[in-house]
């Protein structure tokens, strides 16, 4: 769920800034050749877009994986008698825009759907450059992924527990947890790699192949003594810009990723 603030961060409105001026960039040239009013309308809509599309970026670190979702996403939380979240649709043909994002969710492309409707070959926009300031959201996304993972550890070290108690042996592989004790045995949310079971002591123990994506250098969970997490000796600091400034963003409400886009572009 994606947690909306009540006032815009300073980076968002950078960006909201920042797209309306490479609106103009992209189609400014060609507005000889098109109806004005269309193509400010134009300007407009895909600007409105690219905010909503970057806002969703900079709270959680990972684009959205389509434009109906997105949508969705933000009206989630709103109350019955506030105004709704709509995506615009190209003024001209009345078509949705054209959104592509890529597996891993960190690019993506908006396209008019028609760009011959105003004179143009093509017109669309491609991620704003957020430079220092992207440390934001990926120390966000860097957070609900090891959130995420930690669950799936927990989740998997309680069905060995239950293994153990029924079978009175223990599991060889996580596989013979399937399906009486899970329906799935998930993967590391952040590289679809799958956990690894190994025996420490007495006890059984799934660890993360990925610890040092998640930022640390143990990340664990035991049969007996539950989960473990070992974070670097020093963590990345995004709270300020190289020259100072800036105050981190609020962490509260960082929403875990439900899933990962499928669409791909070349």
């Amino acid at each position: 769920m994606l947690s909306v603030k009540k006032h815009i961060t300073t980076a968002v409105f950078a960006a909201v800034i920042l797209a309306i001026s490479l609106q103009g960039s992209v189609c400014g040239q060609n507005e000889q050749k098109a109806d004005i009013d269309k193509l400010s309308q134009l300007v407009s809509h895909m600007s409105q877009i690219q905010a909503y599309i970057e806002f969703y970026y900079m709270e959680t670190g990972i684009y959205p994986k389509s434009l109906k979702d997105l949508e969705k996403i933000y009206n989630e939380e709103a109350a019955k008698d506030a105004d709704r979240v709509i995506i615009p649709k190209d003024p001209v043909s009345g078509k949705d825009f054209i959104y592509e994002c890529n597996r891993e969710a960190t690019a993506y492309r908006l396209s008019c759907p028609d760009p011959t409707l105003y004179g143009m070959k093509k017109c669309e926009l491609a991620p704003v450059k957020w430079g220092w300031m992207k440390t934001f959201p990926e120390e966000k996304k860097r957070k609900a992924y090891a959130t995420f993972c930690k669950f799936n550890l927990d989740t998997i070290s309680a069905a060995v527990r239950k293994f153990i108690e029924q079978e009175k042996k223990s599991p060889k592989s996580l596989k013979e947890l399937v399906p009486a004790y899970l329906k799935v045995v998930p993967g590391c949310p952040l590289s679809g790699k799958d956990y690894i079971l190994t025996v420490k002591g007495n006890e059984l123990v799934i660890s993360c192949p990925d610890a040092k994506e998640h930022g640390f250098t143990v990340f664990e969970s035991g049969s007996r003594s539950g989960f473990k997490g070992t974070p670097f000796p020093t963590q990345p600091e995004p709270s300020k810009a190289p020259g100072g400034g800036a105050e981190k963003p609020g962490e509260k409400g960082t929403p875990v990723p439900k899933q990962t886009p499928q669409n791909t572009f070349k």
